[in-house]
């Protein structure tokens, strides 16, 4: 029998049976806790120094993890809930110091992530839709620091309840 795909520390995919209201906030929360606890399972996550919410931190220590929100829309599809479509980028940067080791290092890891949060296709509740969009990466520059970028990209889809008067 071939393995098509392996997989060391993730053996199964954990989906919860509902789905609660989520905003842009939770949901980003619900993914730093995920590749969090993911830090305890395997090696690959014990170099990283600085897992955040949103921005990169103003004076990083590489290598770094960051999750933003890249787009939000808004649908009035369900009675008094939105349904909300967000693009969530899971951002790993690493500072070029050996060009190859440090590219294959910063992909890796970059796709440890993507396994992360595949592991969990609802976002632990908070959707109930979610689908991989894609991995980009390249070579940048922030500061003084020439680094290279990878972001994996999910699209989510959850719901909020609308306001009401």
């Amino acid at each position: 029998m071939l393995k098509v795909f392996t997989n060391d520390f993730l053996n199964v995919t954990v989906r919860n049976p509902e789905t609660v209201e989520t905003d842009s906030k939770t949901l980003v929360d619900h993914a730093v806790t995920m590749i969090k606890s993911a830090r305890l399972a395997s090696t690959i996550f014990s170099d990283v120094k600085s897992l955040k919410s949103f921005t990169l931190p103003p004076q990083p220590v590489y290598p770094v993890i960051f999750i933003s929100i890249e787009d939000e829309s808004r649908d009035h599809a369900l009675a008094g809930q939105d349904s909300v479509d967000r693009s969530v980028g899971i951002n790993v940067l690493t500072k070029v110091k050996s060009r190859q080791k440090s590219l294959d290092r910063n992909v890796v890891l970059a796709d440890r992530c993507r396994q992360v949060i595949m592991k969990y296709p609802d976002f632990n509740g908070a959707c109930y839709n979610m689908g991989y969009v894609g991995t980009t990466y390249g070579q940048i520059t922030t500061g003084s620091d020439l680094v290279f970028g990878t972001q994996v990209l999910f699209n989510t889809q959850s719901y909020e309840s609308l306001p009401t008067s």
